[in-house]
């Protein structure tokens, strides 16, 4: 109840005051009009006066420039085309692309799995991340983690193919 009667009571005062009067930075004096008056009778015009009608002003004629006269043109040198080496079909690899590999070996039963030896300063995380590979999918085929944050330089891990 309050706040509505303190909402009315604002609206009523923007009303009563014509709006806010936000105070604004004044301009330098580069910008500033000053008016002098001279003092003297000031006369008032109503009637409009008219504007002078426009008259056309005159136009130079244009003058004919010299033009030069035409030059031999170069003739045209045809350039041999190259002719494209045939390129070898790439034939695709099963053997891993990327130097992370280096650090996996291959599980002997299962396919698209990969062991990686921890190493000092890793974590479950930092594993992950480094060969793009899903947290929770590691922690599935590791069912020996009973706790990630307990693996030590060692450990052997299983992980699926790496996707970096």
């Amino acid at each position: 109840m309050t706040l509505a009667v303190a909402a009315s009571l604002s609206v009523g005062f923007l009303l009563v005051r014509g709006g806010f009067d936000l105070a604004l930075s004044s301009p330098p004096p580069s910008q500033l009009a000053f008016i002098e008056t001279t003092p003297g009778p000031t006369t008032i015009s109503l009637a409009p006066t008219p504007s002078p009608t426009p008259s056309p002003t005159p136009t130079d004629s244009p003058t004919p420039t010299p033009s030069l006269s035409p030059s031999p043109s170069p003739s045209p040198v045809i350039t041999p085309t190259p002719t494209v080496a045939p390129t070898r079909t790439p034939t695709p690899t099963t053997a891993p692309t990327s130097n992370r590999f280096a650090v996996l070996t291959p599980c002997r039963s299962t396919p698209n799995c990969w062991v990686y030896t921890v190493r000092r300063g890793d974590n479950l995380r930092s594993i992950v991340n480094w060969f793009g590979v899903s947290y929770d999918t590691v922690r599935r085929m590791n069912p020996q983690i009973t706790d990630p944050t307990l693996i030590r330089a060692g450990d052997k891990i299983r992980i699926p193919r790496p996707t970096r």
